[in-house]
């Protein structure tokens, strides 16, 4: 009993019960966030609210792998949640003077094209930052095939065809902020990863962070779900996409990141950006249908939960294979929270990460405690339908003699035809499917597809033998 309490998380200190903010109750955000990850199974989560020019609330829940319980200092992967940071780093720049927002990305990156040669001169460092360039995740197969460095993949985008002309329509794709990676980098003269060190995690008090440099020490252990029960599974440091989404930063240095974000660019003594800076990031662009300002979307209370609080909110999710996270502010409240946590995929992102969200948007609002639900009744359902639909097709295999028996009675076409539909059909999908993927997101399906088709071949390849005419012995024909 002890262990499991322990791996729900640890107790509040009286500090941080003591910091609470007006109008916020900490322990019913505590309360809250303890049954809904002991109900949904979550392995391990941390979580930092802020307040003003403080840190007003922060807690580890869970496991972060060989033992370790989570801790606000725990490091986790922030998946595309990193695009703030990178976004933060490039308006540095700006206000340098090294870049300018309306200049094309072919006076940092002379090199640099895209299929469109024309277009490839009009996209600009804004349009990089809006999401706006004309790029998208549908038409560039880089996205998902990257490259071993961060300038190999900037250059193969010389085939990415653009899906919208430049600067008329959002669209998200994250070849946006890798070339924002590779322009910080040329413009500073430092790798990625060392500049936001210097110009970011240092003057934030940031120790727990790290870009650009693979795991970091005490990186908590990523895990997937399959069938409702999380398994671990390592996460792959892909430098090629270090600035949309490998930046590693634990809940302690987000609540740190918050804070700045909410005091116009200024931690403790440290400024790190201009106060008109922050607010043009979290600023759409007029004139087109989006949300997204520079690394971060703007809406309301209103558009993303069931309150009726309209008030001003700016956030970005992040997800990686095994890691998902998710930042939030309130500027007008000056309120604001972030969580960290070490499991993804596509059923735990659609279910309980979205109670997680909007319940401490509510609870920060002063409103009652949502519900904590629990989302395991998925998993029992799609390991029971997976359970049936494999033992019905062991089942027909074992029954083959009878079957045998019944078709002989039919004509040869059709017998061929019945067979080769459970050949010809799933080996076609074994063999013509990219799984990686689909494995990514639904561990638990994918591999019950997989298995289906495997059973189908097997069973169309016994089909197969049974319905060949066989030769009789060499005696036989003597005879």
């Amino acid at each position: 009993m002890l262990a499991l309490l322990v791996s729900l998380g640890t107790l509040l200190t009286p500090a941080a019960l003591a910091q609470a903010p007006t109008g916020v109750n900490i322990q019913d955000i505590d309360a809250f966030l303890q049954n809904m990850l002991a109900a949904n199974r979550v392995p391990g989560l941390s979580v930092v609210v802020v307040q003003d020019d403080r840190i007003v609330f922060m807690k580890g829940y869970g496991q972060a792998g060989g033992g370790r319980p989570v801790t606000p200092q725990t490091p986790f992967y922030l998946g595309s949640t990193s695009k703030t940071i990178t976004a933060l780093a490039v308006m540095q720049l700006v206000e340098q003077g090294k870049v300018e927002l309306d200049a094309p990305v072919q006076r940092y990156l002379p090199w640099f094209r895209v299929a469109d040669e024309a277009a490839s001169r009009q996209i600009t460092v804004r349009h990089l930052l809006n999401h706006t360039s004309g790029l998208s995740e549908s038409a560039d197969s880089g996205n998902s095939n990257l490259s071993p460095t961060l300038n190999e993949q900037i250059r193969r985008m010389r085939s990415a065809r653009l899906t919208a002309p430049v600067g008329t329509k959002y669209q998200y794709d994250s070849q946006n902020y890798r070339t924002l990676g590779l322009l910080i980098e040329q413009v500073s003269g430092q790798p990625y990863g060392d500049y936001v060190r210097d110009h970011v995690f240092a003057p934030l008090h940031m120790t727990h962070s790290l870009a650009g440099s693979g795991p970091a020490r005490d990186l908590a252990q990523g895990s997937s779900q399959a069938f409702g029960l999380p398994f671990p599974r390592p996460e792959k440091f892909q430098p090629a996409s270090q600035s949309s989404g490998y930046i590693i930063s634990s809940a302690e240095d987000m609540g740190h990141y918050l804070i700045a974000m909410l005091n116009q660019g200024r931690y403790a003594d440290q400024s790190v950006v201009q106060a008109q800076t922050v607010s043009q990031m979290m600023t759409p662009p007029e004139g087109i249908n989006s949300q997204y300002g520079f690394g971060w979307l703007a809406s309301t209370v209103a558009a993303v939960t069931k309150s009726t609080h309209n008030d001003r909110i700016v956030f970005h999710g992040g997800s990686l294979p095994n890691f998902h996270s998710f930042a939030l502010l309130l500027p007008e409240k000056r309120l604001g929270f972030a969580f960290l946590c070490n499991q993804s995929g596509i059923i735990p992102l659609l279910t309980w990460s979205q109670n997680v969200k909007g319940g401490m948007i509510n609870l920060l609002l002063g409103e009652p405690a949502p519900p904590s639900p629990s989302y395991s009744w998925i998993g029992w359902l799609l390991g029971s339908f997976a359970a049936l639909t494999l033992g019905l097709q062991v089942r027909s295999i074992v029954r083959l003699p009878q079957w045998e028996s019944k078709v002989s009675r039919q004509s040869r076409p059709i017998r061929w035809f019945r067979t080769l539909v459970d050949l010809v059909i799933p080996a076609a999908v074994l063999s013509g499917v990219g799984w990686r993927e689909p494995y990514t997101l639904l561990p638990d399906v994918t591999l019950w597809v997989l298995a289906s088709c495997a059973l189908s071949v097997v069973r169309g390849i016994a089909k197969l033998v049974l319905i060949v005419p066989q030769k009789p012995p060499a005696f036989e024909k003597a005879a």
